[in-house]
């Protein structure tokens, strides 16, 4: 027998097991009385918090101060972000009026190529009835 023919038949045993051990489950809850059946089957599960030991209190405390320097060193760090989102601001605001400057410019170049482009259809005696509607 050559090895690939050896894992097909592991591979279908182990499927044949699994498919009798399933049988053998059904027959039982078969054959076993109503009332036992309700009594071992779960319907439902009750999840509870876990109780707190008294040695807890002492961990709340400790994890108190650790709260209050976490909270002081978040006081520090948001000054500096304060800071640094005002930077970021401000660039962001140098770039919009450069934006605005580049738009305007780039309106006055579009007005003059317009009226470069009527001139050449004026002289060359094209109707151009629907780039006037444009403007």
């Amino acid at each position: 027998m050559a090895v690939d023919d050896i894992q097909a038949v592991q591979d279908n045993a182990i499927l044949k097991r699994l498919a009798m051990q399933v049988e053998l489950v059904l027959d039982v809850e078969r054959l076993l009385p109503t009332f036992v059946l309700r009594r071992l089957s779960a319907q439902k599960e009750q999840i509870r918090p876990k109780p707190q030991k008294w040695w807890h209190v002492f961990t709340d405390v400790i994890n108190r101060n650790s709260i209050i320097k976490d909270t002081a060193q978040l006081k520090e760090t948001e000054k500096g972000t304060t800071s640094h989102l005002l930077e970021v601001i401000e660039v962001l605001n140098e770039n919009v009026k450069n934006l605005k400057s580049e738009m305007k410019q780039l309106a006055a170049e579009n007005q003059a190529t317009g009226k470069l482009l009527r001139a050449l259809a004026d002289q060359n005696s094209i109707y151009l009835d629907d780039l006037d509607s444009c403007d």
